[in-house]
């Protein structure tokens, strides 16, 4: 995290000269995002569920940080549209059971929990964007996501299992508004109005009584909202 902020400054602050002429060259944008989600809270028909629920009465709890790379292509004065990379990492911090043979290849009669489940993603945003005025843009967004390394941290220990698993994670289409506060940085807000997601069978599973045992993906979705502060370069 301490990173993603350290480029993110740099990034901000290069001299001018080194990035480009004119409005016209800048075809790039590195941007940060932070991602604020309400929790997961279902629990299906796990016998404890009242208590973990009781002791968890926060709405708000899963998190994102993402850093990336677009390249703009701009056809006309108004309409512009993008595509690119970034690197992301969820965390949730509602405390849940999970399946540990997922990570260890072992079984076991106790029942584990995790406090901060994580998932380490890279992204493939596309968006279009309609100028609506001077500094105010109008934003259409789909966010493919490939997850690459999960992380349970179980409850009360110092233990962390972790493996690399790369697949599918999700696709998420946001609608929000641009705010250039300058000829080179901008402001973004975003709220996610969908998403497909391929169900986590690490923390979706028996241990829950989740009755989707043969499907594979979910369009639940958690009021989430994005926030972004963009760098043309």
């Amino acid at each position: 995290m301490k990173n993603t902020i350290v480029i993110a400054i740099v990034l901000a602050i290069l001299p001018k000269p080194l990035l480009s002429q004119n409005d016209a060259d800048r075809k790039w944008v590195t941007f940060f995002s932070f991602g604020l989600q309400a929790h997961d809270k279902r629990l299906f028909d796990f016998p404890p569920k009242e208590a973990a629920l009781a002791r968890q009465p926060e709405t708000f709890g899963t998190y994102q940080f993402s850093l990336g790379i677009h390249r703009v292509f701009q056809p006309d004065r108004k309409i512009s549209f993008t595509t690119g990379i970034g690197f992301s990492t969820e965390v949730a911090t509602f405390s849940r059971p999970f399946e540990h043979y997922y990570f260890t290849g072992r079984g076991t009669y106790e029942l584990t929990w995790a406090n901060r489940y994580s998932k380490h993603l890279v992204q493939f945003p596309i968006a279009a964007r309609y100028k609506m005025g001077r500094r105010l843009g109008f934003q259409v967004e789909a966010v493919p996501q490939i997850g690459m390394w999960t992380v349970a941290k179980q409850n009360g220990t110092a233990i962390r299992l972790s493996k690399f698993d790369p697949g599918f994670y999700s696709a998420e289409f946001n609608l929000g508004l641009n705010y250039s506060i300058s000829r080179r940085i901008y402001l973004g807000l975003s709220y996610r109005i969908f998403q497909i997601k391929k169900i986590d069978k690490v923390l979706f599973n028996y241990i829950l009584r989740d009755p989707r045992k043969d499907e594979k993906f979910e369009t639940y979705n958690p009021f989430k909202l994005w926030f972004t502060i963009g760098y043309r370069m």
